[in-house]
């Protein structure tokens, strides 16, 4: 940690400074975790959108709690956040510009007095949140400190408490409050705060959670890009937050880039498992062949005027970034078929059928590249080799139709779904 510590103490202004003169890029920087999940790449969600994913140093966002764990959880967390690390290496290693994941510590790391005015932050917005909670007004985090230390036993929590959904620890607990609350008393959140007063406990929550909140939002502003929290619990905090902020300068936001990646998000874990599967060699393609910009145009189509009408409703726009995807494969769709109809014979087969069934071979033949690929093809039907010459004109037009097509943005994205289903 020493040598992280002193590796960014060296080079973090300036990494900020690189990322921050990123204008045109449009930027998603992650929050709410430590890191993202392992089992997954959140590049391959939301990398079909943002040109830049800004990814926290896990070791630097660990930096406090190594001081708290003990020797096997360091261990167990060094090994882990270096695992998690690696899987994003290709992607940012890739020389592209912009590049496509980007690694920067969190400035609360860096520097003590931005700690310290996010948790000040952070204490602020608690107090909205546990007004919320316990149906009454607090006037300072003091107040709200002294009014829950009282609250020494999970049934005088439950007594206070008149909004019971906003207490929430994890989104994967089940059960009663009650047994929530007993939960968290004997769970992490116990032993990082180093207490089992409950009340404490709910209080601590909502300061911990509102930082993390503002420390994103505040990251996110400074490097002109939209917050990305994949944690459900942490994006739900993020949504209250928003909710609390309504009327303040935090809603000034991209509110449409926000909504689109969370629709990606979403999609990726429900009916368009795919999009949390594209593998780094694709977006890298995806990238390199310029079709970002289009693939972004199709995704976004019309979440603006939703996310404007009812900031808070990401299942709609989610809903609508699903349409937008669906329309476009039906679009690709139709162009497709509209290729397989050509009646134009050639060698007893229908051309249109060579051009769908592995196409970019016999495009590659057809506009005077290797032999050997309109050979492959002809294999494939069980057709003898015609020789280039023979090949008509409006064939060779048509071979360029369905290269184009397949090698469209709408046609990348068609091609890694069937992969990926």
């Amino acid at each position: 940690m020493a040598t992280i510590d002193e590796f960014w103490a060296q080079v973090g202004d300036a990494a900020y400074a690189h990322v921050e003169d990123m204008h045109e890029a449009l930027k998603g920087v992650f929050g709410g975790d430590l890191f993202p999940a392992h089992d997954e790449n959140i590049a391959s969600k939301c990398g079909l959108y943002t040109d830049t994913l800004v990814l926290p140093d896990p070791f630097m966002r660990s930096k406090y709690l190594f001081e708290r764990w003990d020797s096997e959880q360091k261990a167990y967390y060094l090994i882990k956040h270096g695992l998690n690390l690696l899987q994003y290496k290709q992607l940012a290693c890739t020389d592209l510009t912009p590049p496509i994941v980007v690694v920067l510590p969190d400035r609360t790391a860096l520097e003590e007095d931005e700690r310290k005015f996010i948790h000040e932050l952070g204490s602020g917005d608690a107090l909205t949140h546990a007004q919320r909670i316990f149906g009454r007004e607090f006037h300072s985090p003091e107040e709200l400190l002294e009014y829950s230390a009282g609250l020494d036993s999970i049934d005088k929590v439950v007594s206070a408490i008149r909004d019971p959904s906003r207490i929430l620890f994890d989104t994967e607990w089940e059960g009663t409050l009650k047994e929530k609350l007993q939960r968290a008393a004997t769970d992490q959140h116990a032993k990082l705060l180093q207490t089992n007063n409950p009340g404490l406990i709910v209080a601590s929550q909502a300061v911990g959670r509102m930082s993390v909140c503002n420390e994103l939002l505040i990251k996110a502003r400074g490097l002109r890009g939209t917050p990305i929290i994949d944690a459900p619990t942490s994006w739900q905090y993020l949504v209250w937050k928003l909710e609390y902020d309504a009327a303040n300068a935090e809603r000034e936001m991209n509110l449409h880039d926000l909504h689109v990646v969370r629709g990606l998000q979403s999609l990726a874990e429900n009916e368009m498992k795919w999009l949390g599967r594209v593998p780094p060699d694709a977006l890298i393609e995806v990238r390199q062949s310029g079709a970002i910009k289009e693939i972004r145009e199709i995704l976004g189509k019309g979440v603006d005027q939703l996310a404007t009408a009812n900031p808070n409703n990401f299942h709609r726009t989610s809903d609508r970034v699903f349409d937008n995807i669906h329309a476009a494969f039906e679009d690709h769709r139709k162009a497709i078929d509209e290729l397989t109809s050509k009646k134009w014979k050639f060698a007893g087969s229908d051309v249109g059928s060579w051009l769908v069934v592995g196409s970019l071979a016999m495009t590659a033949a057809a506009t005077g590249l290797p032999v050997w690929g309109l050979a492959a093809i002809a294999a494939d039907q069980l057709l003898d080799a015609p020789k280039l010459k023979d090949i008509p004109k409006s064939i060779a037009k048509l071979a360029k139709e369905s290269q184009r097509i397949k090698q469209s943005p709408v046609g990348m994205l068609f091609r890694y779904a069937k992969e990926k289903a």
